[in-house]
């Protein structure tokens, strides 16, 4: 074989691996919004969501909305200093307990499996497309199937949805995202969790943080 027809080949490799696209992470700092529907179908909340992947640390704002009616919940999750906390500002209550659960960055799983590239929006005029890519695969630690899309420059999330073993689908939309963190002083519980009450046990699944119902 002659080195130009190798040469070719190689080339040829290389380009096609740089076409596809590979599981990315997303930034360690973000902040922004989502909506999210739980299985019941009747139950959904609107979330400002707070995001640090270095220190191991997320917090969420939420408006939720069961059966027509509104509670208003933020939940702050330091996985490394494994501790939960539920907080509800209307009557400065807080809820404190411990907290052992996996940390699991935003981004997509090194084992996903590329699907499809596609463009929300249009190609037609500059500016008004947005590049994004879907993945499936599964989360065993959570007992789940997942299919992805994230952007494919910044890998930021756009919409997660899983369907949860004995549980049903969650599916959570993102929008309005900032990369970085505004306030940091966010991951910190309010005073009045000073003397939070201690729930006694210990939250070991995430899931169970979702779903309320």
């Amino acid at each position: 074989m002659s080195v130009s027809i190798l040469l070719a080949i190689c080339l040829g490799l290389a380009v096609d691996s740089l076409a596809q696209p590979h599981p990315c992470k997303s930034p360690p700092f973000m902040q922004g919004h989502s909506v999210v529907i739980y299985p019941s179908g009747d139950y959904y909340s609107l979330e400002e969501f707070f995001y640090d992947g270095e220190g191991e640390r997320v917090k969420r704002r939420a408006m939720e909305t069961v059966d027509n009616h509104t509670v208003y919940r933020e939940e702050l999750m330091l996985y490394r200093a494994g501790v939960y906390y539920e907080i509800y500002r209307h009557n400065k209550t807080c809820i404190k307990a411990p907290f052992k659960v996996d940390w699991f960055p935003i981004g997509v799983p090194g084992d996903g499996s590329f699907q499809k590239q596609f463009v929300m929006g249009s190609l037609s005029v500059a500016g008004e497309g947005l590049l994004i890519n879907s993945w499936t695969g599964q989360l065993p630690q959570f007992k789940a199937k997942y299919l992805m899309t994230f952007t494919e420059f910044g890998c930021l999330p756009l919409s997660i949805n899983l369907n949860i073993e004995n549980v049903g689908y969650i599916v959570q939309d993102f929008y309005d995202i900032v990369v970085g963190i505004e306030d940091p002083g966010v991951f910190f519980p309010p005073p009045f969790c000073d003397k939070a009450s201690d729930r006694g046990e210990t939250v070991t699944d995430f899931i169970d943080t979702l779903v309320k119902t």
